[in-house]
């Protein structure tokens, strides 16, 4: 087993991202996308133990999986919708708003 690397630096804007996979899914309530969030630091390390926040539609389900960041900075949720349409998609932390934002389209 390898040592934990907790990094206690705080993110910075840009060098965290999001990105989703797929980005487009059924809007039947069921099929999801998996939105995972980066949060990095000035080096470009991961930066754990962030509460991330994600910004939805109302129209968009969230089921996290890890709100918190973990040793490599990630955070996932996988969101479904029963309501066609594109959607817009951001996250934050309570230091931080990522400039990033990606679309998702639900069929």
């Amino acid at each position: 087993s390898r040592a934990s690397n907790t990094n206690n630096n705080l993110p910075v804007r840009e060098n965290s991202y999001l990105f989703a996979s797929p980005i487009q899914a059924k809007a039947d309530g069921q099929e999801k996308i998996r939105v995972t969030i980066f949060l990095l630091d000035s080096q470009g390390l991961g930066v754990s133990q962030q509460l991330v926040t994600l910004k939805v539609p109302s129209s968009i389900q969230i089921e996290t999986l890890q709100s918190n960041t973990d040793d490599l900075g990630k955070a996932t949720f996988n969101l479904s919708s029963t309501t066609p349409g594109k959607f817009e998609i951001s996250a934050s932390t309570s230091t931080l708003n990522l400039s990033q934002k990606i679309t998702l389209l639900f069929l």
